[in-house]
Order: structure tokens, then sequence, then C-alpha cells
């Protein structure tokens, strides 16, 4: 009976894995729960993983087929490659080892069919592709949008730093002098000149400064002059340049202005007395540009300071243009053309006048405008200057006190007669403001749509 028992025992060793309980103790011939109860009781656990196992990692490893789900499976292994790779490789995806069946013939065979694991290996390496595939292809296309926004950006930046460039040419200052008063630049050295008249002798002790005011026609100059011309100690004789014969050329330009300065040019706007500040008004298009190296010159060697009076808003200015040109034509006050007005009468008669733009070539002429003034500050920027803008001044009335201190006069109330022209928006001064507006939209000349002056 002992040998009939030590027999069976060895049989069940070698085919059922030596299982044992967890006492160590054997089992009797006479337990021996029977091969179909063994087979019920193996077959139900399986039948648990399997779904455990379908359910976490949508596979159906009794089918052999690859499910929809959270991960994409991609490549087949046999069970002994996965088993090596998942000792391998410690996040590869493992399984349980089950205990193995008991056959009739002996032989051991795995309880849980899974001879063929299919795990995602990529160069030896597990790749479950779902949420992370995603993430992954997220991050770049968040890095590529960063990278275009940055060009963006950067060419944003560029096209404004060089629009910034332009305007910074158009900024109330005086250029290369130490400041004073942080308002102005001026020279470390008093200028004073000794006119030498041939026919105002009371006037030849008299020290003067020489000055002149730079602008362009419909700028507001001729108001400023006015302004300037209220000072009790400032003689300003408007256009002298006005007259081609005295612009034919350099020598016929320079004879002039010793004339001027020498108090030798009488014209309606001098002054019969003796004046701290003699000047005139020079525009960009009467010899100014023609010959800047000899009146550069001249400007240095006579210490004249030179007052930039310019206007910011060039469509504006372009409105008044047209409109005067008209005005000479059709001289809708009284039939007699004026360029300036002293009433508001006066003013809202020449203003119902609304020119139509040339649309086509708007852009051409406002950038030609721009770049004119801004030539000549390139070409005078190594005079005594200061800048001195028409918006500037409309805003703030006593930004002619830096011209005051510039020329070192005495403080004053300065007044004009002069009443401005076109007034309020452009949109009401413009026949075809529509074309107008969409033309400039979206350029660099938008900013003149919305000005107010």
């Amino acid at each position: 009976m002992t040998g009939s028992f030590s027999t069976q025992k060895s049989e069940f060793k070698a085919q059922s894995g030596e299982l044992e309980s967890t006492t160590g103790a054997t089992l009797s011939a006479e337990k021996m729960p029977p091969e179909a109860e063994l087979e019920e009781f193996f077959a139900a656990g399986q039948e648990g993983l399997n779904k455990r196992f379908k359910d976490k990692y949508n596979y159906d490893v009794v089918n052999d087929i690859p499910l929809k789900g959270r991960f994409e499976w991609i490549q087949e292994v046999s069970s002994v490659s996965a088993l090596t790779a998942m000792s391998h490789h410690p996040h590869t995806l493992r399984t349980p080892l089950l205990p193995t069946q008991l056959h009739k013939n002996g032989k051991a065979s795995s309880a849980f069919p899974l001879a063929n694991v299919i795990i995602c290996l990529i160069k030896n390496t597990p790749v479950l592709k779902g949420r992370k595939t995603y993430l992954g292809v997220l991050k770049v296309l968040v890095l590529v949008f960063a990278m275009l926004c940055g060009i963006h950006v950067c060419s944003t930046f560029l096209k404004q730093a060089q629009i910034e460039r332009k305007k910074d040419l158009f900024e109330s200052q005086v250029s290369g002098r130490p400041r004073h008063n942080n308002v102005v630049y001026q020279s470390q050295f008093t200028h004073f000149h000794y006119s030498k008249p041939q026919a105002r002798l009371e006037c030849g002790r008299n020290p003067v400064r020489l000055f002149v005011i730079v602008s362009m026609q419909r700028s507001g100059s001729g108001w400023f002059e006015t302004l300037m011309n209220s000072h009790i100690n400032v003689s300003s004789n408007g256009e002298i340049f006005g007259q081609k014969h005295r612009r034919q050329n350099v020598s016929m330009i320079i004879n002039t202005l010793d004339r001027v300065y020498n108090l030798d040019l009488l014209t309606n706007s001098s002054k019969n007395e003796c004046s701290a500040a003699i000047g005139f008004k020079w525009m960009l298009n009467q010899g100014l540009m023609d010959h800047p190296e000899e009146i550069l010159d001249y400007f240095t060697k006579r210490g004249v300071y030179v007052i930039f009076f310019l206007r910011r808003n060039m469509l504006r200015r372009l409105v008044s243009i047209l409109a005067n040109s008209f005005d000479k034509e059709a001289k809708l006050l009284n039939g007699v053309h004026v360029s300036h007005v002293h009433s508001h009468e006066e003013a809202l008669k020449l203003s119902r006048y609304k020119p139509t733009i040339n649309v086509t070539s708007l852009e051409s002429d406002l950038e030609k405008m721009e770049s004119t003034a801004i030539k000549a500050l390139e070409y005078y920027n190594s005079t005594r200057h200061i800048i001195v803008y028409y918006e500037d001044l409309m805003k703030n009335p006593n930004k002619l006190m830096q011209v005051e201190d510039f020329l070192t006069l005495t403080r004053m109330k300065l007044k004009s007669r002069q009443v401005k022209i076109h007034k309020g928006p452009l949109s009401e001064h413009i026949n075809n403001w529509d074309d107008v507006y969409r033309t400039l939209s979206g350029t660099t000349y938008e900013r003149y749509l919305r000005a107010k002056y």
C-alpha cells in the first residue's frame, strides 16, 4: 500500500509540476481530486484572467485578436521572446505565470493560452501607443505654433522699429548740443552778430541773433512767423526766396542772405526798430535743398540759428495744398485769393471746398513729403537748430517758450490773428474720404487718418 502511494505521488509530481500544499504535507491517494475537477478549477481562473486582461489591455488572448481601446498593439513575438524582452526591460508589459495543466499523456502545457503574447516592441523597447502618443504630437504642434508666433512677432517688431526710426527724426529736440532745462539744446557759447547796414546806421551797434525758419508750404509756418513777429525783439522778413531771381544760383543766394542779415533788405514783415533777432522764412523748395553744402557753410560761419517748423500729418498738409490751389482760381472770398484768414467766417467759407485726392499716387506723394523733410534734417543736422511741430504747438502754446529760450529772448506772450481753416476730422474735408481711408488703412500712413491736427 505504501509502495502504491509512493508511485502515485511521484507520477502526480511529474505531471503537476510538483504541486504541494502550503504546509508541505503530501496528499493521500484517497483525497486526490479527479482530472476533470482540476480542469474545471483552472478553466474558471483562466476565464477571469482573460476578461481582466481584455478589459485592461484591449486584447483578446483567447482568439489572439487586438481590440480597440487605450493601446495599439503593433508587433507579435513568441512567448519566449516576450519573456526575454520582459526580463531585459522593466517597463515591459508582464503577464502572471499560471500553474500548468495535467494531461493524460503526461506532458505539461500552459493553463493560460499565452503561447503567443502580443507586445508592442520597437527596437526591443515596448511601446503602448495611446495617450502618450497624442501628448507627443500635441507638444510638437505647440512648439511649431510657438515658433511661427515668434517669427511673426520678430518681423512685426523689425517693421515697427523701422517706422520708429523715421518717426524719431520728427521729434521736438535739438541735436548735437547739451540740454538746457531738459527742453532744447543750446550752444555753449553765445553767438551775437553786429550788422553792417548801409541804410540803417542806427542799428550798426546793436547786437543781434540771426535765425531762419525752415519749413514747407501749408505747414502752418505763416502762423508761426506771425507769432514770432509779435515778440518786440524779433523781426522775421517772410519768404525772402519766394522771388525766383534771388535764388537763381548760389552766389545770388549768399548775396541775398547778406542783405537780410545786414538789415538792408526790407519787406512788409520787417520792423522799423532795431531788433535783437533778425531772420526770415525759407521753404524747402526755394533753393535751400539745391546748394546744401554752401548754405551750411554760410550758416556755420555766421552762427545762424535754424528753426525747423514742420508738420507731422502730411495728409492734412496735402488737403491744405489742394484747397489753396483751388482758391487761387476760384477766389472764394469776394474775388480775392488769400492763403491765410483772420476771422472764423472767412475760414468757414474756405473750408467748404472738399478736394478730391488722387488715391493712385497718394502713398508715393506722402512718402515724398516725408523724405524731403528728413533729407533737410540730414543736410543741416550739424547746425545750431531746434525742431518745432505744428501739432505740438496747437496742443500746447507754451512750446513757444522753448523757441524764445533757444534764441535767448525775453519770454513774452506771443499772439497771432490768423485763424485755422480746416478744423475737425479729416473726413469732413475730403470729397472721396472712403477711397482715401481704404488706401491708407494698413499702411504706415494709417496714423494720419485719425490725427486731430
